[in-house]
């Protein structure tokens, strides 16, 4: 059980940490 919330958590960071990226780059873009 620790370990599946662990890496559900990981798997957020993952996901949050990409679309921050692609934000990012989006605005220097601009």
């Amino acid at each position: 059980m620790l370990l599946n919330t662990t890496s559900r958590s990981a798997m957020k960071e993952a996901f949050l940490a990409s679309s921050v990226c692609r934000l990012t780059s989006q605005i220097l873009r601009m």
